[in-house]
């Protein structure tokens, strides 16, 4: 029996803490999806996994750009989402073989409704965290605990907006919950793809501003590909037009974390907002960012 371990995110590596030591006599095998799209800050992170927990992380998975380019169009949220099937999913099952395995995921126990694995026959799902009833902030304690927080993105410029918009704000920024700070201000929602199709604008945006050279490769790609059947990688809109209106998605973005904070003490944190949607934010699932 193998025991498989696959780390992407936070969620995926506070399983692995808790799974290594609630059964240290396994032998687990450690496995993160690295697919060409990785963010510099991402790899930076898996290799501080690798060690601090002192075990290697199998790297398990294709080239998306080669696979676009096989396909001759762009992945598409939710339409045609073969990014996941084949750069992740299949070099995973190539990976796993037939062969008798446990794969542990970071599903918690405050996210119920969300779907979990459905395996063959010859593979068990486990949910650590769910069945020791670890949530959210459990999760970001466990990581912090480990000095193994993911990327942190964040983009100083909405801070300094927010706090310019509203200046009663101040305070409550000062006192927020290490965690919920980070997700607030940070430039991305989650540590997947560069140019994940799900990406809202103004994580687009802050690619951009931070990845300016992954931005183009982006652009490129989109204007090699999109003439096949017109999809971009936000419908609707090219990424160089989303560029031009830079200032404009990034303000709204800081009007949205200041209109989210001014409402927060009447709010559940995390349910029915757009400015932190990690509960509710579509994407790869299991194997992206989690």
């Amino acid at each position: 029996m193998r025991h498989i371990i696959l780390i992407s995110g936070k969620d995926s590596l506070a399983t692995a803490i808790v799974q290594l030591a609630r059964q240290p006599e396994l032998n687990y095998e450690l496995v993160h999806n690295e697919v060409g799209w990785d963010l510099p800050e991402t790899l930076d992170w898996i290799r501080a996994v690798e060690a601090s927990l002192g075990r290697e992380i199998t790297r398990c998975g294709d080239d998306l750009t080669e696979i676009c380019y096989e396909q001759n169009c762009l992945p598409l949220a939710g339409l045609r989402r073969f990014c996941t099937k084949y750069a992740k999913i299949k070099p995973l099952n190539d990976y796993l073989g037939k062969s008798p395995a446990t794969i542990y995921f970071g599903l918690r126990a405050d996210e119920p409704d969300r779907v979990g694995y459905d395996p063959p026959k010859y593979q068990t799902a486990s949910y650590p965290l769910r069945e020791s009833g670890i949530t959210l902030a459990g999760v970001w304690s466990i990581c912090e605990q480990a000095n193994l927080l993911p990327p942190a993105f964040y983009w100083g410029w909405i801070e300094t907006r927010v706090r310019e918009l509203n200046q009663s704000l101040a305070a409550q920024i000062d006192t927020l919950p290490p965690w919920e700070r980070r997700s607030i201000f940070a430039w991305r929602s989650r540590s997947n793809c560069d140019r994940c199709p799900y990406q809202r604008q103004y994580e687009w945006i802050g690619l951009l501003e931070h990845h300016p050279e992954l931005f183009e490769d982006a652009c490129q790609l989109e204007e090699k590909l999109c003439h096949s059947d017109e999809f971009t990688w936000v419908q609707g809109h090219s990424l160089r037009e989303l560029a031009k209106r830079r200032e404009e998605i990034r303000e709204r973005r800081a009007r949205k974390v200041a209109a989210y904070l001014q409402s927060r003490q009447q709010m559940t944190l995390f349910d029915g907002d757009e400015i932190n949607d990690e509960l509710k934010v579509t994407s790869c699932g299991l194997l992206c960012g989690k």
